[in-house]
């Protein structure tokens, strides 16, 4: 018995009575062709699991799609679905509703994946989601009570809901003025927010907080990788484990004292600053240095194995 049938880019716009070997099958993919609506006989596909009808032309769905009895992946993605009838089963474990026109969903349960991006959805509800992308809404309110990882770049944004497990985080172009303290947060995107300080974030690894307001940075113990161009820093906290280090366009005066206490940084952007004096610093790991664009009043002395741009 067949169990899995893939009917992709053949422009069908409409799929012929289903043979009776049909039920068995467990994996259909009917990706980039030109239905206009999803065909009746997939109701019959009782043993169906993962179901791609990505890229057609479908403007609605029916409420029997998502009572198939055992499917768990649902791909709508590229379609011009304007709205859900009702909300998944708790059996689905992934739902991509990706590049559409949807303008409002029910309220959501949990999933593995969710993927809403780049509709036009002010509101999203969800009990959780372990990946969730609900990038390039008009997002203003996202309700869940948990999501592992969480992108929501591009979007209205001026609060985030308690996330306990989140890892990983991407709102990146929001009206951000104050993010919630995630313990668990390992990679945090917040580039053009309205930041102006950060809470404790004791597991952060990597951090892109480009074009915000920060004056200041909490201690990120275990942070490796920093940009925090284009804000309003003075000056550093001490960052023991920092491998890439980018403060170009802040208002230091001097080369902040925390460098010394960073045995492992490699690359240092300082550039467009007003630091007229670069001290005598012991940084063994160090490859690349740019002082480009500050008042310096002497050249900066050689560095062994550096690349220094001034």
């Amino acid at each position: 018995m067949i169990r899995e049938l893939f009917l992709e880019h053949q422009g069908r716009r409409s799929l012929p009575e289903a043979p009776g070997w049909v039920g068995a099958l467990e994996r259909l993919s009917l990706y980039d062709n030109e239905l206009p609506v999803v065909p009746k006989c997939l109701r019959a596909l009782d043993r169906l699991r993962d179901l791609s009808l990505g890229r057609n032309r479908l403007t609605e769905v029916p409420g029997w799609l998502f009572e198939l009895p055992v499917l768990e992946r649902l791909n709508l993605a590229e379609n011009a679905l304007e709205e859900l009838p009702c909300a998944p089963s708790d059996r689905l474990r992934m739902l991509d509703l990706g590049h559409n026109r949807l303008r409002s969903v029910p309220p959501l349960g949990s999933l593995d994946y969710l993927y809403l991006h780049e509709n036009q959805l002010e509101e999203i509800s969800l009990e959780r989601a372990d990946y969730l992308n609900v990038s390039a809404n008009g997002l203003r309110i996202l309700k869940a009570r948990d999501a592992g990882e969480l992108r929501a770049g591009h979007n209205r944004l001026q609060e985030l809901p308690e996330l306990p497990s989140l890892h990983e985080l991407h709102v990146e172009h929001n009206g951000l003025e104050t993010l919630r303290c995630y313990p668990n947060l390992r990679f945090l995107d917040a580039q053009s927010n309205r930041l102006t300080h950060l809470p404790a974030l004791p597991r952060l690894r990597v951090l892109n907080a480009r074009s915000n307001r920060l004056t200041d940075l909490p201690d990120l113990p275990e942070l490796r990788v920093l940009n925090a161009r284009a804000n309003l820093l003075t000056d550093l906290p001490d960052l023991p484990e920092l491998r890439e280090l980018n403060l170009r366009e802040n208002r230091l005066q001097a080369v902040p004292a925390a460098l010394a206490r960073m045995p492992h940084l490699r690359t240092l952007d300082l550039r467009a600053n007003q630091i007229e004096l670069w001290p005598a610093l012991h940084l063994p790991n160090l490859e690349k240095l740019d002082l480009r664009w500050n008042p310096l009043r002497h050249e900066p002395p050689k560095l062994a194995g550096v690349t220094v741009y001034f």
